[in-house]
């Protein structure tokens, strides 16, 4: 009787300790198949990441010799090797020349990054006329297929200073939004609108 208290104690240690190696045991398990799981997604996303860089090069590759065609036929029209250009028409290839300018800088980036496999492009920044450069912008958006009811317009100041900016990238910002300003406007206007604050 006077060891069966201590005993008692004991067997309850023993229990949880049983119990402490059997938690243990199947938490160890868990990690081994959880780690196998992790390695297999890391292996796949690892050729998925590579298949879809060799797309990537394939498709902007294709894309470099159609925008080659469209740069030269262009070029053909700027020289009137096709006929005279009224004043409209002479915009026009204007704005398309641009346009093509810009979309072949954004697929050779795109190249760039297919072929060195990084995460992010490259920042090219250069001083930049933002009166110049907006007046493009205008253009372009101009030349977008807005709806019946809406306007667009611009709104930009005359004076604007020269800025240090990468233009590829900040012109595929603004392209952003007003490609979406163009789907999702039903009425009213869109304004282009550019603003020099002295204090700043």
């Amino acid at each position: 009787q006077e060891d069966l208290e201590p005993l008692i104690i004991f067997a309850n240690q023993a229990a949880v300790s049983i119990e402490n190696a059997r938690i243990i045991a199947t938490l160890e398990l868990r990690v081994q198949e959880r780690t196998a799981e992790l390695e297999q997604s890391w292996q796949s996303a690892v050729e998925s990441n590579r298949l879809r860089t060799t797309m990537l090069g394939q498709l902007t590759h294709d894309m470099r010799n159609s925008i080659s065609v469209v740069s030269l036929s262009i070029d053909m029209l700027n020289k009137l090797s096709v006929g005279n250009l009224n004043e409209h028409q002479h915009r026009l290839v204007e704005r398309a020349d641009y346009a093509v300018d810009q979309i072949a800088a954004l697929v050779d980036n795109l190249f760039n990054l297919s072929k060195s496999e990084l995460q992010s492009l490259d920042i090219h920044v250069i001083d930049t006329d933002m009166n110049r450069f907006l007046e493009q912008m205008q253009t372009i958006g101009a030349g977008l297929p807005w709806r019946d009811h809406v306007t667009f317009r611009a709104d930009v100041d005359s004076n604007l200073p020269q800025l240090t900016i990468d233009p590829v990238r900040i012109q595929q910002v603004i392209m952003n939004l007003l490609s979406n300003a163009q789907k999702f406007t039903h009425e009213g206007y869109v304004e282009l609108y550019a603003k020099h604050n002295d204090s700043n």
